[in-house]
């Protein structure tokens, strides 16, 4: 999943930085996790310098 609001990469002068979190999670509430990700409030999504969030799943 990739929630993508407009591109504000132009509207601040700092380096960009990334946020990793590394969260282990058992196979039955991978869904749950991802859902409340997909249906979060998105309030940093206006914050400066925010450009994505993105949720990953490991199927190995």
């Amino acid at each position: 999943m990739s929630l993508r609001p407009r591109d504000r990469a132009a509207d601040h002068d700092q380096p960009p930085f990334v946020i990793v979190s590394d969260l282990h999670v058992d196979a039955v509430g991978a869904g749950t996790l991802e859902e409340a990700f997909h249906g979060r409030l998105g309030e940093v999504d206006g914050w400066p310098g925010f450009l994505d969030l993105e949720v990953w799943r490991d199927e190995r």
